[in-house]
């Protein structure tokens, strides 16, 4: 009995969490179609370049110490 008692629970939670997640996805992409979805791993990406940091003046150092 007490395995028939969890495994109803965990049917439930699992239901419930689909049902959650579903929703969640409906209603971020309300605009979507399935033809639009399975295109979307052939769009570009967009990709960003790091930016650098600025080099200050007074930072000035020779690739290699002089020898003595």
């Amino acid at each position: 009995m007490e395995v028939l008692f969890l495994t109803l629970l965990l049917s439930f939670l699992l239901a419930v969490l689909f049902m959650v997640l579903f929703g969640r996805d409906r209603v971020r992409n309300s605009f979507a179609s399935p033809e639009r979805d399975a295109l979307l791993p052939f769009e570009e990406e967009r990709s960003t370049t790091a930016k650098t940091p600025a080099k200050q003046p007074h930072e000035t150092r020779s690739p290699c110490p002089p020898k003595q």
